[in-house]
């Protein structure tokens, strides 16, 4: 009896194990953008420069991933611009913790933390399935007012990997597009791509130390900016 009781504990220690792995995925961040005639002529022509070549920066992505937390970061990249004139526009989220216990994710902005609930995942399958690094992927495909999105999934591990809001659980995002519909109607183009190129298990990391010792709701953080903003209003007056 005993024995069989050390071979349950065993085996029940490898399954915890197993699932306390943590692994390391790296995203390119592809983006393409072009202003509008009509927002061109409303700038001076080094704004418009400036704006274009942000808009067309690729950025890599780090994520770390559990079945208990997942960490998304974007990596720091080296800027050759001599000017001082700089412009970034970064992926969103730059910065997030998810909590996939507790359904809840820490968004870093700016210089706070914002807490929310986990976004449902509302994209519909298609038939399309492709291989995308050895795994088979299927796509699956959402449209809003402003934008066309398109994502294809694969499952591995039964983890829920993802570099943005929404978590597609117990899916791998391979690649994620999206495409702004709101821009091209005016004369525009923008465009983004988050393309998975490695994937591997990398140390134990206890991702709970990420979380944020101090964090604000969406609500309170909205309330923060309005209140930033009106200041502003008034020292310019």
């Amino acid at each position: 009896m005993k024995n069989i009781f050390t071979i349950i504990l065993l085996v029940f220690s490898m399954i915890v194990f197993a699932q306390e792995k943590t692994f390391q995925l790296l995203y390119d961040y592809h983006q393409k953008g072009e202003l509008a005639a009509e927002v061109k002529k409303r700038n001076p022509a080094h704004m418009n420069e400036m704006a274009e070549e942000a808009l067309n920066k690729t950025f890599e992505v780090e994520l770390l991933v559990n079945h208990n937390y997942s960490l998304v970061k974007v990596l720091p990249r080296v800027s050759n611009n001599q000017s001082g004139n700089y412009l970034e526009i970064l992926p969103e989220p730059s910065w997030l913790l998810i909590d996939f216990n507790k359904e809840e994710y820490y968004h870093q902005m700016h210089d706070l933390f914002v807490k929310g609930s986990i976004e449902e995942f509302k994209f519909s399958p298609t038939k399309n399935k492709k291989i995308i690094l050895g795994l088979e992927a299927r796509e699956f495909k959402f449209e809003d007012d402003t934008k066309l999105h398109t994502i294809w999934l694969a499952k591995q591990n039964n983890l829920t990997v993802s570099p943005t809001y929404f978590q597609p659980k117990g899916y791998l995002v391979m690649l994620y597009h999206v495409f702004y519909k709101d821009m091209a109607v005016k004369g525009g183009h923008r465009e983004f791509t988050y393309q998975l190129k490695e994937i591997k298990e990398t140390k134990s990391n206890d991702l709970s130390k990420q979380i944020p010792k101090k964090s604000i709701s969406k609500k309170e953080f909205d309330e923060h900016m309005k209140r930033l903003m009106e200041n502003e209003e008034i020292d310019k007056d």
